[in-house]
């Protein structure tokens, strides 16, 4: 019996034993209700203990907006035993972000795949929201993604950038086509691993066992994906361990341990001597060592579990959601002939005669950074960005009980007909009259978070994209692999919203500039 096979088996005969003493519970021990009559938001109908599970889709977000549509922009579902609000309007998002609400509902959820792999909470993107946070967020900020940091590792961009149009150049001769995401998907892995760690771990060569960091990564946020019973049903946490997932985390947990360890000591040993080069530079293990040497957190030393924390935020933030950026947006721009060329257009009028693009150009390209935007507005990395209220507060003058999962659902948002026109087509034009930036003020376009939860790498993030799509848009035309005649735009989601299946194109050669 297959793995889903046997946890859906498993799945239903507790939950159904689970149902019959519930009800036998009620009926025996109907109870009192002497708290405080709660003005909750509307919730469609659930069933008991898995409450509205049925409802949900293998794309929740879409689940979720269908819901909304009929109980409103903020709403309460409970997936198994957790009570979740949905958050699926700007002017919803705008006050639970503004001075008043942003603290309490600056919490993020506890749960086992990111307790076990993200070191209990004490990196950025999971831990509580207080004063360790805020220190480890200044460290991250300050040392590690300043623009003066960014700047640094412009090199590493560009090299990186360099070889990606060289096999593209030479699929082109080739006249073959091209598993784009795959090769994508390298680049920015290359980039973060060489910025984290001074070399790559792409698992493209050698066959060594620390050349398999970037797929365990896969691994580690896949398994943030995976269906928990411990998450959902909490009574039931100790099914996991039958369905194998107690496991499967374990495992890739002490790998992922193992291999940052041994970075860790490789840098311990050999920093000193490629500091004192000025033709070496620093990469982040070896800022971060310096921060241990200089800093104390909380009162505690900055250890090496922080270290590694922030190091698997680097890749969990800049690796999948690169590569998926870029994969829509050449997507989009295949399915739409004119805005292709509209793009190519601009960015080869920018570059000219020049053999290759510097980042400073692509700030000057506006067309391609609203096609950027308008394909983050449709296909956001992360679909769904999931808060804890950390007080009992208020939203919209409904009660929102301490301990209660808000979701924001960004997809729904914006694709929202009554916020968007055409929402649901592919217009970069409206970014040209409406320049919106990156950081969510608005409340409409979320694609990397809002309020203190903002992603920090967005100045890394929006370069690495920027610099890619304009290369990909100057030396190159594409073409549909033979035989295929409407590219596929079907979605899977993960933690990060993919592509279903891999992006392949014939790359064509721009004869008229100097590649």
């Amino acid at each position: 019996m297959s793995s889903d096979l046997f946890t859906t088996a498993v799945a239903s005969i507790l939950l159904l034993s689970s149902a019959a003493f519930y009800l036998l519970r009620k009926i025996t021990n109907p109870g009192n209700n002497n708290r405080r009559k709660l003005n909750l938001p509307p919730s469609p109908p659930s069933l008991p203990l898995v409450g509205n599970l049925f409802q949900m889709s293998k794309l929740p977000y879409r689940s979720l907006r269908t819901l909304s549509k009929t109980y409103g922009p903020i709403m309460m579902v409970k997936l198994g035993a957790i009570p979740y609000v949905i958050v699926s309007s700007p002017d919803a998002v705008q006050e639970l972000t503004d001075k008043d609400h942003d603290v309490s509902f600056s919490g993020r959820p506890r749960w086992k795949a990111s307790d076990a792999l993200f070191g209990g909470g004490t990196d950025i993107i999971f831990s509580s929201y207080g004063e360790y946070w805020r220190q480890m967020k200044k460290i991250c900020m300050v040392e590690v993604l300043s623009q003066k940091r960014v700047s640094q590792f412009r090199y590493i961009r560009e090299q990186e950038v360099e070889h990606l149009v060289g096999i593209l150049k030479d699929a082109a001769k080739e006249k073959i086509s091209v598993d784009l995401s795959h090769v994508i998907s390298t680049f920015a892995n290359n980039v973060i691993s060489r910025a984290a760690f001074g070399k790559t771990y792409n698992n493209n060569g050698g066959g060594g066992d620390e050349e398999n960091f970037v797929p365990l990564v896969s691994s580690a946020l896949d398994l943030l994906a995976r269906f928990c019973f411990k998450d959902t049903f909490p009574v039931l946490g100790w099914v996991d361990a039958l369905t194998g997932l107690d496991s499967e985390i374990r495992r890739v947990a002490q790998e992922v341990n193992d291999f940052l360890d041994r970075v860790i000591d490789d840098h311990r040993t050999t920093t000193s001597d490629r500091v004192r080069s000025s033709s070496e530079r620093q990469d982040v293990v070896d800022i971060l060592l310096r921060v241990q040497k200089e800093r104390v957190v909380l009162d505690l030393k900055f250890t090496d579990a922080n270290i590694k924390a922030i190091l698997l935020d680097m890749f969990a933030g800049g690796t999948d959601t690169i590569a998926t950026t870029l994969q829509w947006v050449v997507s989009e721009l295949v399915r739409h002939p004119s805005a292709m060329k509209r793009a190519q257009e601009e960015v080869r009028e920018v570059v000219a005669m020049k053999s290759r693009i510097d980042e400073e150009d692509v700030g000057r390209m506006e067309y391609l950074q609203c096609v950027v935007k308008e394909s983050m507005r449709l296909h956001p990395p992360a679909p769904m960005s999931v808060r804890k209220a950390t007080d009992d507060a208020e939203l919209k003058g409904y009660d929102v009980p301490k301990g209660t999962m808000v979701m924001i659902n960004v997809w729904a948002i914006m694709r929202d007909p009554e916020i968007w026109d055409r929402a649901e087509e592919f217009v970069p034009e409206r970014f040209l009259a409406e320049p919106l930036d990156f950081k969510g003020q608005t409340g409409k376009f979320l694609p990397f978070g809002v309020g203190r939860r903002l992603c920090p790498g967005i100045t890394m993030g929006i370069l690495e994209v920027g610099l890619v799509a304009a290369n990909l848009m100057c030396w190159f035309d594409w073409e549909l692999p033979e035989g295929v005649e409407e590219l596929d735009m079907n979605e899977w989601s993960s933690v990060v919203l993919r592509r279903e299946t891999p992006l392949s194109l014939v790359p064509v050669l721009n004869s008229s500039l100097n590649l």
